[in-house]
């Protein structure tokens, strides 16, 4: 099931980097506020119940763990990224068959992973600014809960994932 997120988000970052001839080494770590929303309507299929979601998730913060690896072209750096992530998810659905509901709240740390590439550019020693691109996935959950009137344990799959597009300006100590 398709899930466009969407939204905005903006923090802090710190990281490491060394080179060893012409390959540059890095690691980095971040965390981001913001939010990050999604909603969507789907069908169950499992059990075979009858029962449409209406479900929404909202992440209002993440932050990353990560390795990096570049390639330095004069004042420019090419690199790929990737590692762990933490997020915020809450999940809001509401189930219903036309005679009997369920409503599923959760709000639970997630932990995934994420990967992605980025140009950073140095326009003096101590200052750089850089255009990033990450993709964080947080697995899957199902989340489950008890129809009132029929007693059927009724559960909706929910993969927290979304795609990031990030403009940074950088101070190197």
């Amino acid at each position: 099931d398709r899930c466009d997120r969407s939204g905005g988000f903006g923090g802090l970052d710190a990281g490491y980097n060394w080179q060893e001839k012409s390959i540059l080494f890095g690691i980095e770590g971040d965390i981001e506020g913001g939010s990050i929303k999604g909603s969507y309507a789907k069908d169950l299929t499992e059990p075979d119940s009858g029962f449409s979601s209406d479900a929404s998730n909202r992440s209002d913060f993440f932050g990353t763990l990560r390795g990096r690896l570049g390639l330095p072209v004069d004042r420019a750096l090419f690199y790929v990224t990737g590692g762990a992530a933490l997020a915020n998810v809450k999940y809001n659905a509401f189930l219903t068959d036309g005679t009997d509901s369920v409503d599923i709240k959760s709000n639970t740390g997630r932990f995934g992973y994420v990967v992605g590439a980025g140009v950073e550019y140095a326009f003096d020693d101590k200052w750089s600014m850089k255009l990033e691109y990450q993709y964080l996935n947080f697995g899957s959950t199902t989340l489950k809960a008890l129809a009132a009137k029929s007693g059927d344990t009724i559960s909706t799959k929910e993969t927290p994932r979304f795609h990031t597009v990030r403009l940074g300006v950088n101070f190197k100590f």
